[in-house]
C-alpha cells in the first residue's frame, strides 16, 4: 500500500516523471519502433527535398502523433497506480478490521496472542532461511558457470598397438 501510494503521489507531484514510472509495454515498444522508422524516413526526405516539402511535413506530423500516442499510453498506465493504491488500501483496511475483531474477541486470551507471535516468528525464520538458500543457490550457480580447473578424465597410460592381431593368429 505504501509503495502504491508513493508512486501515485510522485506522479501527482511531478507529471514529468510519468515516463520513468510507466513501464514500456508491447504497445509503447511498437510505437517507439514506428517513431524511429519515421524519424529515419523524415531525415532521408529532408536531405533529398528539404524541410518544407509536403512529404517531410506529413512525416513530421505523423511523428508528433506517435509521440502523443506514447504519452497517452504512459498516462493510461500511470492512471492505474491510483486504482492499485485503492485496491491495496481496501485490502489493508479489511485485514486491519479482521485483526481488530480477532484481537477484540480474543483480547483477554493470551494464548491467541502468543500463537500469533509464534506464527510471526516462524514466518520470519522461514523467510530468512529462504533468502539464505536462495543466496547459496545463486553462489553455486556462479561457481558452476566458471570453467573447471581439473579435467573430467586423465590419461593413465598411452595405448600400445596389439602384439598379435587376428590375422597373425590364423597364420600360425
Amino acid at each position: 500500500m505504501a509503495e502504491a501510494r508513493a508512486r501515485m503521489e510522485k506522479i501527482a507531484n511531478s507529471p514529468e516523471a510519468i515516463p520513468i514510472f510507466a513501464q514500456d509495454n508491447d504497445l509503447i515498444s511498437k510505437l517507439r519502433g514506428e517513431l524511429l522508422d519515421l524519424s529515419v524516413r523524415a531525415n532521408d526526405i529532408e536531405k533529398r527535398v528539404g524541410k518544407d516539402h509536403l512529404a517531410a511535413v506529413k512525416v513530421r506530423n505523423r511523428m508528433e502523433e506517435m509521440r502523443e500516442a506514447i504519452t497517452n499510453e504512459q498516462k493510461r498506465i500511470t492512471g492505474l497506480f491510483g486504482k492499485d493504491y485503492e485496491l491495496a488500501r481496501a485490502q489493508y483496511d479489511e485485514l486491519s478490521a479482521t485483526m481488530t475483531r480477532v484481537m477484540g474477541e480474543e483480547g483477554a486470551n493470551s494464548d491467541v496472542l502468543a500463537r500469533i507471535r509464534e506464527l510471526e516468528s516462524a514466518a520470519e525464520t522461514l523467510r530468512n532461511l529462504y533468502n539464505r538458500m536462495l543466496q547459496q543457490v545463486s553462489e553455486m550457480n556462479r561457481v558452476d558457470a566458471q570453467p573447471s580447473i581439473t579435467p573430467d578424465a586423465r590419461v593413465l597410460m598411452r595405448a600400445a598397438p596389439p602384439l598379435q592381431t587376428e590375422a597373425s593368429k590364423r597364420s600360425c
